[in-house]
């Protein structure tokens, strides 16, 4: 998934650094959980959010990236919360 969201065209060729994760203190700390198996032969649609944005300097800010993975038949099968990344705030697109 995070492969997928750097080419996204609103993040590809932009100054983007994964600096970490927050986890889910529900999921004990972790950020990423599969909850249904997923197979070779099965497709993978991803949808991304921004849950949360930080400023850093004048130059840089954060966003937090969070990703639902479902099947071909909706259903989900991976999710992950707030991945941050450190991103140029003036995006060329």
């Amino acid at each position: 998934m995070e492969g997928e969201f750097t080419r996204l065209s609103q993040i590809y060729g932009n100054h983007i650094i994964f600096v970490g994760t927050d986890g889910d203190s529900k999921w004990e700390n972790r950020s990423s959980r599969f909850l249904k198996p997923l197979y070779t032969d099965e497709v993978l649609k991803i949808k991304f959010t921004i849950s949360a944005k930080e400023d850093i300097d004048e130059e840089f800010g954060k966003i937090a990236i969070d990703c639902e993975g479902t099947k071909q038949d909706g259903e989900i099968v991976v999710i992950t919360k707030r991945n941050w990344y450190r991103i140029k705030k003036t995006v060329s697109i």
